[in-house]
């Protein structure tokens, strides 16, 4: 995985969610279970749950306030159906 101008191993990326999941009670979801992931390929998500909310300047507000980056933290629609609209905003 590259974000913020690393490239993440398999272990960094367990570590990273450890560490989310200890301080904000993340989860680890598989991209494949969710159509609105596009991206190419399978990979893990870590989501806050406890953040969701239909206003995604709110979500991307908890990020900011928290110090994560845009390519690491971002209000994203979590689907099983396709969507025909953006599933995602990014925090600027």
């Amino acid at each position: 995985m590259y974000a913020d101008g690393i490239v993440y191993g398999e272990t960094d990326i367990w570590r990273d969610h450890s560490g989310l999941r200890s301080r904000y009670d993340a989860v680890l979801l598989n991209s494949d279970d969710y159509a609105t992931f596009t991206a190419p390929g399978t990979f893990w998500v870590t989501v806050v749950p406890s953040q969701a909310t239909s206003s995604p300047d709110r979500v991307n507000r908890w990020c900011r306030q928290r110090g994560f980056t845009p390519d690491t933290c971002y209000a994203k629609v979590l689907g099983q159906s396709a969507y025909s609209v953006t599933t995602k905003r990014w925090s600027y």
